[in-house]
């Protein structure tokens, strides 16, 4: 089986994955290590006559630990095991296969970072900001937006936590493929800036977006963004009015059509880049 070393390893939705596809994976184990030392006692009587003597001892010393989780080698057993069982939907090396709503596929193709991306990161310092305005009366909002620009710019536009969206050029026919991907899960010393480029995605569907119609990624954007908050951005003219107030302030276009796929589309939830 190909090696596949991970970028980014989403490791409780892989092992979700191998649960339900009675995978096993090389979890933690508990490892038991015996010792054999030895003990020298030396005794002895000196007044006029010395009298010496040595006894040796062993003793058994029994250590138990936890050996941690192998990811990688998890990520692999858990690829190939889908691919063995057939849980998995390869659009890698069938481009055309159909899908469903909540299949496991795997694609190859050229990752690219969505401008949907700096509109969550926007709205990630914006929502806080809407929210002292609704709960504190009175206050100047103009203003309230003002300090919100200042903070991202200062801040390089970056929104800690908020989901990063890329556009997948792939071999599938006539489908734009939308990925999902959590900062929190990258692999080792991978940046952000290393998933843009040629790399292989194991996911989830999360939505089948189909012909004529429409898809937002305000969800996932504004993770954790109850009723009550998205009650007072919509009479706030909603994410869009947001989005353009934000644009002026901050000197650029953000274009709140970004937000929207449009059908024949998957969007995934990813699982793992390598």
């Amino acid at each position: 089986m190909a090696f596949r070393n991970p970028l980014y390893l989403n490791y409780e939705l892989l092992s979700n994955l191998a649960d339900y596809y009675e995978i096993e994976l090389p979890a933690e184990a508990q490892v038991t290590r015996k010792n054999v030392a030895e003990r020298t006692n030396r005794a002895g009587v000196s007044k006029v006559v010395d009298v010496g003597g040595e006894r040796v001892a062993t003793e058994e010393v029994t250590e138990v630990f936890n050996r941690q989780a192998r990811p990688v080698r998890a990520m692999n057993d858990v690829v190939d095991g889908l691919i063995q069982d057939g849980g998995l939907v390869d659009l890698a090396g069938h481009p055309s296969l159909p899908v469903g709503q909540r299949d496991v596929v795997q694609l190859e193709g050229e990752l690219a970072l969505s401008p949907a991306t700096e509109i969550g990161a926007v709205m990630a310092v914006m929502i806080p900001k809407i929210m002292m305005v609704v709960g504190t009366p009175g206050l100047d909002e103009e203003a309230i937006k003002t300090e919100a620009a200042r903070e991202i710019i200062l801040g390089g536009g970056a929104g800690a936590g908020v989901p990063h969206i890329f556009s997948m050029d792939t071999e599938v026919p006539d489908t734009r493929v939308v990925v999902v991907a959590d900062p929190a899960y990258l692999f080792g010393s991978t940046k952000i800036d290393d998933l843009d480029g040629e790399h292989t995605v194991l996911a989830t569907v999360d939505q089948l977006v189909g012909v004529d119609r429409r898809y937002s990624l305000e969800r996932h954007l504004l993770p954790g963004v109850n009723r009550s908050v998205r009650r007072a951005i919509q009479a706030r003219g909603g994410v869009s009015s947001m989005i353009a107030s934000s644009s002026g302030l901050l000197g650029r276009n953000l274009d709140p059509e970004e937000l929207q796929v449009n059908g024949p589309a998957l969007v995934l939830t990813t699982v793992a880049i390598y």
